[in-house]
């Protein structure tokens, strides 16, 4: 699901909001029903919990639904004590437990798919790579990541919700996007500002997160407004850590403290986090593959300190 837009977190408010007030109201025949449509509430908040980028508002606003289906939950246990578990011989009562169990069952499914995201040993022929998380002054959360390519809805890199594999994208499989946020769980001041400088994560230090050489740098790209067109990578820094390209991309323009051909030893400060990278919103990008270039991969899953991470991780390095 697109991570650079508030648009998931008001259509879930615009529809599941309506739906546990008509839960609430809702008096049916027995409580095997009342459950099932609680149950089927459940799954569908699973989707939205798992792969909306909440910290775009609030962070802690992805929690909300549990207290909810906690009320729901135990107003049906009071409400419906003297009405039999099952429906019984009420044809209507069986109709509406066919319907919540037709609802229930592809909401389930797309969920498993959504599950797929922390997946990353049953796809990958590659070696994982075990690696530093590159930032080191706060609190951080990962707005896009996961296994893309057999995910469903945590990294847009590879392909777009329910959409096919993008073409070149493949060296993104396993590619992470990560921002800056604060206790309060947001991200910026302000929803979405357009003024890059209002994210809690530009200006930030980067650390290398491996040994290795500088292998490749890229200059040049001023930073942009908010949702401006720009480079894919913009500003970006090829790392050549043993056998594996690591590349981190968003860069200030002008900010690197290291060029081609350097050593780069674990923690050295490798620049500063800007706007000059596609989706134009400040974030570290970070991707690993096995060659550079790197369009056509194969991709490298990343343990960050032996995890794997995929949307809304949070990280607070020591």
């Amino acid at each position: 699901m697109t991570w650079t837009t508030v648009t998931p977190i008001l259509v879930w408010a615009g529809l599941f909001i309506p739906l546990a007030v008509a839960l609430w109201l809702f008096r049916p025949a027995s409580k095997f029903i009342a459950y099932l449509l609680i149950l089927d509430y459940t799954a569908a908040n699973f989707f939205f919990v798992m792969t909306v980028n909440w910290a775009l508002i609030n962070y802690y606003l992805r929690f909300l639904c549990v207290p909810i289906i906690l009320a729901l939950l135990i107003r049906h246990a009071r409400i419906e004590q003297r009405r039999p578990f099952f429906p019984g011989k009420n044809l209507r009562g069986w109709a509406a437990v066919a319907a919540a169990l037709a609802v229930l069952a592809p909401m389930i499914y797309v969920n498993v798919l959504v599950m797929r995201s922390f997946d990353y040993e049953s796809y990958y022929k590659e070696d994982a790579t075990l690696v530093l998380f590159p930032l080191r002054e706060g609190m951080y959360v990962v707005t896009n990541g996961g296994n893309g390519l057999y995910g469903l809805g945590m990294n847009d890199h590879v392909k777009s919700l329910f959409g096919a594999p993008k073409p070149g994208k493949l060296n993104q499989t396993y590619a992470v996007d990560i921002m800056k946020m604060t206790i309060r769980g947001s991200v910026s001041s302000g929803i979405l500002p357009r003024d890059y400088r209002k994210y809690q994560i530009f200006n930030e230090r980067v650390y290398s997160p491996c040994r290795g050489q500088v292998y490749y740098v890229e200059d040049g790209h001023p930073d942009v407004q908010v949702g401006a067109e720009t480079t894919e990578l913009g500003n970006y820094v090829v790392l050549k850590c043993f056998e594996w390209y690591m590349t981190l991309s968003n860069f200030r323009e002008g900010s690197f403290y290291v060029k081609a051909g350097d050593p780069i030893n674990l923690g050295q400060v490798i620049g500063l986090v800007g706007n000059s990278a596609a989706p134009a919103i400040p974030h570290l990008h970070m991707h690993v593959t096995r060659d550079f270039p790197d369009e056509s991969g194969p991709a490298v899953p990343i343990l960050f300190e032996l995890r794997f991470s995929a949307r809304n991780a949070v990280y607070i390095p020591q």
